[in-house]
């Protein structure tokens, strides 16, 4: 199965995003640097949450701000990913796609950065973390 089709269900589900983006993304071979994207950015930023040395640990151990860098990390992955998205739909398929549906995918790709970051910090990070092992869900 070529890549493409194991990574587009990650922005397809639901149906969210227009047949027309979709479509584009698709057949420029797109989701899996879209994926990757994803995965990276979010992977990088949770760790910079309970892997950085430093006195300012104790200052962000509580559950709201774990939260609030998820939620900020979110939408940064977002807006990267919509980003790269329409200037390469823009490009290839030019007055295709309308602008509503970069903002479903933003809202889909914060949807996906909020699922992979509490997994990757709840089943991953935490039980690496020699300090900030906290997390609003109880280990």
């Amino acid at each position: 199965m070529p890549v493409n089709q194991l990574v587009a269900p990650v922005f397809e589900w639901g149906e969210i995003i227009s047949q027309n983006l979709a479509n584009a993304i698709f057949d420029l071979n797109y989701y899996p640097v879209l994926g990757a994207v994803l995965f990276i950015v979010a992977g990088v930023g949770i760790s910079l949450y309970y892997f950085p040395g430093g006195a300012f640990k104790a200052k962000i151990s509580r559950w709201y701000h774990w939260l609030i860098w998820n939620l900020v990390l979110a939408v940064i992955v977002g807006l990267i990913v919509t980003f790269m998205a329409r200037n390469e739909v823009e490009i290839s398929f030019p007055n295709t796609v309308i602008t509503e549906d970069y903002i479903m995918l933003f809202l889909v790709t914060v949807i996906d950065s909020l699922a992979l970051t509490i997994v990757l910090s709840n089943v991953l990070l935490r039980w690496l973390s020699t300090d900030l092992k906290s997390t609003p869900f109880p280990q």
